[in-house]
């Protein structure tokens, strides 16, 4: 028999599963097949000597390059995905190389810079990282290398007109980046505001329009985010005190230099019966049929909730400096204060009709007005029934006999039989029914007219 075909018997083809650990031992199977389970971060994979492994990783997890123990290609760590593979051989003394690495989806480990000429790589200077200040032109192009150290405060409004440019900038302190859908385009198409240690790619077409294809935040700062940007949002008030509950899943704070914050598994319980701290009303005492917003805060390590008068500024407990609006509250007018029975999902909130001090619908209107078929319409404020950031208010029309009612955003709609310009909501009626709908908001009104039956409130749709 072969010496090769000795040595190929001896060895276990069998796949074994290892699973990660700081040190993660693969050479300590004989098997040369290897999946390695589990998400642990793996420095290194031991120190048999003499070992090739070829490796299947079953989850996500990070490989730690070290230019001794554990060379990875490129240099760099490398994050795992289920269904990654890669061939690891070690030497005499037990230090393990990355032969190859390939990824599931077939994307490669480097993505590369893209548009930019064989020539235009070649005159480029990959050299060290040049300061230059930041202003409201901040020109690139006038850096001969590659990496790029901006520093200062002026917010910067584009990067010159350089063509066919690749930039890697590194921010020294906090600025802003200004979007511009045509000569500086950022992520999510909205303003950056960076923080020390930020770093960023940018690059520019064949008519100098910057593009920032990256952006990556430094350990500790947050993401560039918007203020108020949600998960699986939800509050509540049972209408029998004067507790809010909030919980999300995630939701973005902001502070008042426009530094972001993502605080996760939110889960809150605010009362209005206490005033001048974190998780209650932010000043003064509740007051009978009255709006108060609804606020997320967090003072660097602790996430609490606030109510306040006001729509955009709060005032913060002491310590506090991050805050996010998440929805209103309106109190009843009995002598509790109690904030009305209602649940909210995202955006929407609706009245609960038997929670607590909502013992019926919230009528808007009930009973004769204006005229259905001339038409005249009558104006509806929703000032009491819906806050001063609803985009939407759903109501219900409700009729009997052969009464006729209709309702809309505005008065420019038609009779109520009109076959050009008919009402959006609308009952023509011949026993009891009822229609529900929702009404964009275009004033601090709506109108309706009937020759009998209510319009009813059941809640809105917030402008978070």
């Amino acid at each position: 028999m072969a010496r090769t075909q000795i040595l190929s018997d001896m060895i276990d083809h069998t796949a074994a599963t290892v699973a990660s650990a700081t040190t993660c031992d693969i050479g300590g199977t004989t098997s040369d097949r290897v999946t390695i389970s589990g998400t642990t971060t793996i420095t290194g994979l031991g120190t048999k000597t003499n070992r090739l492994r070829f490796v299947v990783f079953s989850g996500a997890l990070i490989l730690t390059h070290n230019a001794t123990s554990l060379i990875l290609p490129t240099g760099a760590n490398i994050t795992t995905a289920a269904g990654d593979t890669a061939a690891f051989s070690s030497d005499g003394s037990g230090n393990w190389t990355c032969l190859t690495y390939s990824r599931k989806d077939g994307s490669p480990l480097v993505i590369g810079p893209t548009n930019i000429s064989a020539a235009t790589l070649a005159a480029l200077k990959f050299g060290p990282f040049t300061a230059i200040a930041s202003a409201t032109t901040t020109d690139l192009s006038t850096v001969a290398t590659i990496g790029v150290s901006i520093t200062g405060t002026t917010t910067i409004t584009g990067f010159g007109t350089g063509a066919s440019l690749l930039r890697i900038v590194k921010f020294a302190a906090a600025l802003t980046l200004t979007h511009n859908a045509t000569s500086l385009i950022l992520p999510g198409a909205a303003n950056i505001t960076t923080a020390a240690g930020d770093t960023a790619a940018f690059l520019s077409d064949g008519s100098g329009n910057w593009t920032c294809t990256s952006y990556q935040v430094a350990a500790g700062n947050s993401s560039p985010a918007t203020v108020g940007a949600i998960r699986n949002l939800a509050a509540s008030a049972t209408g029998l005190s004067a507790t809010v509950s909030v919980t999300a899943d995630e939701i973005v704070v902001e502070n008042s230099s426009n530094a972001y914050a993502t605080l996760r598994s939110v889960s809150l319980s605010i009362s209005g019966a206490t005033s001048g701290s974190a998780n209650a009303l932010d000043t003064g005492t509740l007051a009978a049929s009255t709006w108060y917003s609804v606020w997320v805060i967090w003072n660097g390590a602790t996430t609490a909730g606030l109510l306040s008068l006001s729509a955009t500024a709060p005032t913060l407990p002491s310590g506090y400096t991050h805050k996010a609006r998440v929805g209103w509250i309106r109190t009843d007018a009995s002598g509790n204060k109690y904030p009305l029975a209602f649940k909210q999902s995202g955006r929407r909130v609706q009245y609960i009709v038997g929670g607590g001090n909502v013992t019926a619908t919230l009528i808007m209107a009930s009973g004769a007005s204006g005229s259905v078929s001339t038409p005249t319409w009558t104006a509806l404020a929703v000032g009491a029934f819906v806050p001063s950031t609803a985009t939407e208010i759903a109501v219900s029309l409700t009729t009997t006999s052969t009464n006729q009612i209709m309702c809309a955003p505005n008065n420019a709609y038609g009779q109520i039989a009109s076959t050009t310009n008919p009402p959006p909501l609308s009952l023509y009626a011949y026993g009891a029914c009822s229609v529900t709908g929702r009404l964009l908001l275009e004033s601090t009104n709506i109108y309706y007219a009937a020759t009998a039956g209510q319009v009813v409130c059941l809640g809105w749709e917030d402008n978070l």
